[in-house]
């Protein structure tokens, strides 16, 4: 069976030397995971061309076989981007988001929204972001993403000084001792600070240093981990880079 899907390619790995393994959240079934042969003819070259260009937003001609697997057939980038293959800053984001949202999105079912939050994530990423708002992007999206999956943490209740329970999803009153999946008062006031002040347009006033940028990075890591079945942050192969440019 044949059919046009529409989605975000979040990654590729290479199975042999000509085939790939394509990773996409789609808007009509959610999260694929299908195979793509791509060498050879015209048709394959131009396919491998288009899955280079992780992330994007594309459309993709499937076929569905007897024994269940589904093979990519063609594909076509929906929406040229202006600058963000090009800027370090943006494609290392990008490339981190991807790979991040390509575990936890695998499993996830068709989500009109979802699959909405995704493109306008890479429409604002190819913005003309300030650089200040680009290295803090990652850290945004993926936090507004809680929201899409059902997952967001609770703001309700906040005062000053509070910590954060990662596993309940709420701020609590300061425990007496250290506890497994509390984060400190200053870590839960920036989280605070993301979920309830700061969005794309005021991303830019948000000022963290390479230090403080990681940290967060963990905490929203550790609170996946903890809300998003199966899902495990380590081995992120973009997270290197990522790191070397703004950490």
């Amino acid at each position: 069976m044949q059919e046009t899907l529409h989605g975000v390619l979040l990654g590729t790995t290479r199975y042999t030397e000509d085939t790939l393994i394509v990773n996409l959240y789609t808007l009509e079934r959610g999260g694929m995971s299908l195979t793509a042969r791509t060498g050879g003819s015209r048709t394959r070259q131009n396919l491998r061309r288009v899955l280079a260009q992780v992330p994007a937003e594309i459309e993709v001609e499937i076929e569905t076989k007897p024994k269940g697997y589904a093979l990519l057939r063609q594909a076509r980038q929906v929406r040229p981007y202006r600058s963000l293959p090009y800027d370090p800053c943006k494609r290392a984001v990008a490339m981190y988001m991807a790979e991040f949202a390509a575990r936890v999105l695998a499993q996830e079912g068709a989500n009109p929204a979802l699959y909405g939050y995704l493109s306008q994530a890479l429409q604002w990423l190819d913005s003309e972001l300030p650089s200040q708002a680009a290295a803090n992007a990652h850290i945004l999206l993926l936090t507004g993403l809680t929201a899409r999956l059902g997952i967001a943490p609770s703001m309700e209740g906040y005062k000053e000084g509070m910590e954060f329970d990662l596993q309940e999803g709420c701020f609590v009153p300061p425990a007496a001792g250290p506890t497994l999946h509390r984060v400190d008062a200053r870590q839960a006031a920036v989280l605070h600070l993301l979920c309830t002040r700061i969005g794309p347009r005021s991303l830019h006033l948000l000022t963290m240093n390479r230090k403080q940028r990681a940290e967060c990075m963990e905490l929203i890591a550790r609170y996946y981990a903890l809300h998003v079945p199966g899902f495990r942050p380590e081995g992120l192969k973009s997270e290197a880079v990522l790191k070397e440019l703004l950490y």
